[in-house]
C-alpha cells in the first residue's frame, strides 16, 4: 500500500480507458482515437506502468484454467493496528489473485485460484496459517462466473 499518491490527469484516464477496452491497442491507435501524438501515449503508459499505478496483463476466465479453483476468503485479524501488516503479507502470497480491505464482518476478502480442493486445502493449512495476525477465515468456493477473469 503506497502512501503517495500519483496524479492522474484527464488524459492519463482517457488512455487508460482505452486499453481496458483493448488491452492490445497499440499506441498509435489509441493516439488517432483521442487525437495526440504516438509518443505521447507511449510515455504516459510507461509512466503508469513505472509507478505501479497501470499493469497490462493477460487475462483467463477460471473455467478455462485447467483444474484451478477459485475461492473468496472473508479474513479477520486479531487487531486493527495489524491491519496493513496482514495486508502486506496476504498480497504477497503466491494463491493470492485480489485483496480487498472491507468494512462489516471481515477485514478482509481475498480472491484465490488454487489446485482443486487440495490446493485450498493447502492454502488454508500452509499459506495463509503463516500470517499470525489472522485468526478467522470463512471459505466461499465460486461455482460460475462470466465477469471476473484471472
Amino acid at each position: 500500500m503506497s502512501n503517495s499518491k500519483e496524479v492522474i490527469d484527464p488524459l492519463d484516464w482517457e488512455i487508460i480507458e482505452k486499453l481496458r477496452e483493448d488491452g492490445r491497442s497499440s499506441n498509435s491507435a489509441i493516439a488517432r482515437e483521442l487525437n495526440i501524438t504516438e509518443g505521447t501515449v507511449r510515455h504516459r503508459v510507461k509512466r503508469l506502468t513505472e509507478k505501479g499505478i497501470l499493469k497490462i496483463s493477460g487475462a483467463v476466465k477460471p473455467g478455462y484454467v485447467e483444474k484451478e479453483l477459485l475461492a473468496v476468503l472473508g479474513v479477520s485479524i486479531s487487531e486493527s493496528s495489524k491491519l496493513r501488516t496482514a495486508f502486506e503479507k496476504i498480497t504477497k502470497l503466491p494463491e493470492v489473485r485480489t485483496t480487498f480491505i472491507t468494512s462489516g464482518r471481515y477485514d478482509f476478502m481475498i480472491v484465490v485460484a488454487v489446485r482443486g480442493n487440495r490446493g485450498l486445502i493447502n492454502f488454508l493449512t500452509t499459506s495463509i496459517a503463516g500470517v499470525k495476525e489472522i485468526v478467522n477465515t470463512e471459505s466461499f468456493i465460486v461455482l460460475k462466473t462470466d465477469n471476473y477473469w484471472i
